[in-house]
C-alpha cells in the first residue's frame, strides 16, 4: 500500500527529526559540562629529625581559577581541619609539578598527619594525609651548677655558676634566673650570658633592697632547660651616713634587721705609735696598723678596751659619735641571729654559724688576702681585714683577721678571718688592740 506521504514530505521530516536530536544532544552537553578542580597530592617525608621534617607534593591541576597559595599543613590529630597554624605557605604557583617543603617546631617522639595543599582563594584543597613520628632527642639538658654569691648589693648581686655539661648538645643559653619565689625559671627575670659551657660570674641587676630572692642557674640546648640547684639571699638596706660631729669624718651606715650599725671601723683619735701604753687622759687614743695613719683611713683605728669604752663602764656609748654606742654581748647576739644563726650556736665560744661570716665581709682581695671564698657581704656590714695589735706594740694578721669589741665587762670580742665562713666568739685581753663598731642609740 502507497504512503500518503510524498517521499520529499517524508524527506524533510526527516531533516526537522535530526535537528531536534541535535538540539536535544546540545543542550545535554551543556548541562552536564565538567569544571576543572584543583588537585593536589601528598608525596614521601624524609629527613625526619626530632624536631623537622622535609615534605613534598605534586600539584596534578590548576583548577579553573589557577592557585594562589600552595604548601604543607601537620597536625596529630587525622582531621585537616584541626592544623590551626601549623602550616608552611609557599606562596602562588602558576603550573603543576613537585614542590617540597621543611617543616619545622615539631615535638620529638610524636606522630604527626601531613598533607600537601593548594588553594584557589575560596577553598583550601588537601591531598590525602601522610603519617610519619619524629625520632627521640639525641641529647639531655645541660648539667648545670649554681656557685656562691661574689658580692651582694642593696640592687645587684654577683653569682658564680658552672655548665658542667652540654649534654650532647649545643648549649645555646647559659645564666641566672631569679624571682622573690622558690624555684624560679627562664620566665622570671634571667642574664643571658652567651653560649657554651664552663664557669661564668654573672651580675644579677635591677634588685631591690632589704629584699629576699630564690636564685637558680640555667643553661639552653634543643633538648631543653638544665637548672642548678636553688639557693637564696637577701639584699641588704641602701647604705645610710653619719657624720661624726667631732672631727668631720663622714662613715657609711646599714640597717640590718631592726639594728642600724656602722658599715666602717671607727676611726677617731690621735695616733700613738703601739709601744706606747694609752691612758685615761680625757684624749680619745688611736693606734694604726704598723704605726701608718694610711692604714687608719683604709681599715680604722684600733683600741684597747679600757680605751674603747671611754674608761666609763657604766655608759654604753664608750668613743661613739653622740646617738650611738658600743655593741653589747646581746646586741651582736641579735645580729647573728637575725642573720641566721642557731640559738645554741649564740652562745657557743670559737668559730660558729658558718656562713655567718661571708655575709659580714667584702668579697674579693683588695682588703683580705686569699681565699676569702664565699665573702659576699651580704648584711652590707663591710667587714676588712684590719689586723690585729697587742701590749707589747706588736702588729699582725693584716688582710687575713679581723676583730671586734664588745662592750661587756668580761671583754667578749667577735672575728672574721680570710679562712672560715663563720664569726668567732672569744674573749681577748684588754690590752689587746681591737676595731670598733658603733651601733645606732
Amino acid at each position: 500500500m502507497n504512503h500518503p506521504l510524498s517521499k520529499r514530505t517524508l524527506a524533510y521530516l526527516s531533516v526537522l527529526t535530526l535537528a531536534s536530536l541535535c538540539g536535544l544532544f546540545v543542550n545535554q552537553c551543556k548541562r552536564f559540562d565538567v569544571t576543572r578542580q584543583i588537585i593536589v597530592k601528598t608525596g614521601e617525608v624524609s629527613d625526619i629529625s626530632f624536631n623537622a621534617c622535609v615534605a613534598t607534593g605534586t600539584l596534578l591541576d590548576l583548577g579553573e581559577s589557577g592557585v594562589n597559595q600552595h604548601g604543607f599543613a601537620w597536625s596529630t590529630s587525622p582531621d585537616p581541619d584541626n592544623v590551626g597554624e601549623q602550616c608552611i605557605l609557599l606562596g602562588e604557583k602558576s603550573e603543576t609539578g613537585g614542590f617540597e617543603g621543611t617543616v619545622t617546631g615539631l615535638a620529638p617522639e610524636t606522630e604527626y598527619y601531613l598533607w600537601a595543599f593548594a588553594s584557589d582563594g575560596s577553598q583550601r584543597i588537601h591531598g590525602d594525609p601522610v603519617t610519619f613520628t619524629t625520632i627521640q632527642i639525641p641529647g639531655d639538658p645541660p648539667v648545670v651548677q649554681t656557685g656562691n654569691f661574689v658580692n651582694i648589693g642593696p640592687n645587684a648581686a654577683e653569682v658564680e655558676y658552672n655548665v658542667m655539661s652540654d649534654g650532647g648538645l649545643p648549649v645555646t643559653e647559659r645564666g641566672v634566673c631569679w624571682n622573690m619565689e622558690p624555684e624560679p625559671t627562664i620566665d622570671h627575670a634571667r642574664t643571658n650570658d652567651g653560649s657554651g659551657t664552663g664557669e661564668y660570674t654573672t651580675v644579677l641587676e635591677g634588685l631591690s633592697p632589704a629584699t629576699r630572692y630564690f636564685i637558680r642557674a640555667y643553661a639552653v640546648n634543643i633538648a631543653g632547660v638544665g637548672y642548678g640547684d636553688q639557693k637564696e639571699f637577701s639584699t641588704p638596706n641602701e647604705f645610710g651616713e653619719l657624720q661624726d660631729g667631732r672631727d668631720g669624718k663622714v662613715y657609711a651606715t646599714i640597717q640590718i634587721g631592726d639594728q642600724n650599725w656602722m658599715a666602717q671601723n671607727l676611726n677617731i683619735g690621735e695616733m700613738i705609735e703601739g709601744t706606747i701604753e694609752m691612758t685615761d687622759d680625757g684624749i680619745i687614743q688611736k693606734y694604726c696598723y704598723e704605726n701608718d695613719p694610711g692604714n687608719g683611713e683604709v681599715f680604722g683605728g684600733l683600741y684597747t678596751w679600757e680605751e674603747m669604752i671611754n674608761y666609763n663602764m657604766d655608759s654604753p656609748q664608750g668613743i661613739c659619735p653622740d646617738g650611738w654606742h658600743i655593741p653589747s654581748e646581746e646586741e651582736w647576739k641579735q645580729l647573728e641571729f637575725h642573720l641566721g644563726m642557731s640559738e645554741d650556736d649564740l652562745q657557743l665560744q670559737g668559730w660558729r654559724g658558718g656562713g655567718i661570716g661571708n655575709l659580714l665581709k667584702v668579697h674579693g682581695n683588695e682588703f683580705w688576702n686569699e681565699p676569702n671564698n664565699g665573702a659576699n657581704n651580704g648584711s652590707g656590714f663591710s667587714a676588712r681585714g684590719a689586723g690585729l695589735g697587742n701590749g707589747n706594740g706588736e702588729f699582725w694578721v693584716l688582710r687575713v683577721y679581723t676583730g671586734f669589741w664588745t662592750s661587756h665587762p668580761e671583754m667578749w670580742s667577735r672575728g672574721l678571718a680570710n679562712t672560715e665562713d663563720g664569726i668567732e666568739r672569744i674573749w681577748r685581753q684588754p690590752g689587746d688592740r681591737l676595731s670598733v663598731r658603733c651601733v645606732q642609740d
